[in-house]
């Protein structure tokens, strides 16, 4: 089963959203909620029955050059670029790409609006 055709926006395993800064184009955490200031990064959708092994890249936007994959416990996904996860840290708005390992950190969900 697939996602709806719409893009997805990104949550991290403690509830911001993964956004642009606007100061610097990096990506950053920013309230569920957020202001016109932060620009909330949206991928096209992937397919719910995705396997771990088996990823979706992602070719556009924010995200392009990662590989979404699905958690090997089906819960969230992990977003790789040349072997290193993405991780949002809480306590620290900015997103990084260095974590060799998967941990609660590094999962992520997908939301199909701000309604969710």
């Amino acid at each position: 089963m697939e996602r709806a055709s719409r893009a997805m926006f990104i949550r991290t395993s403690h509830g911001t959203m993964v956004a642009i800064d606007p100061n610097n184009g990096g990506l950053r955490q920013a309230a569920f909620q957020a202001s016109t200031a932060h620009q909330l990064v949206q991928i096209p959708p992937i397919a719910d029955a995705q396997e771990p092994a088996h990823g979706t890249a992602i070719t556009s936007g924010a995200l392009a050059g990662y590989t979404a994959y699905r958690a090997k416990d089906q819960v969230g996904y992990h977003f790789i670029r040349e072997g290193y996860l993405l991780c949002a840290e809480m306590g620290n708005d900015r997103i990084v790409c260095d974590r060799l390992t998967p941990g609660p950190w590094e999962r992520f969900d997908l939301i199909e609006s701000l309604d969710s």
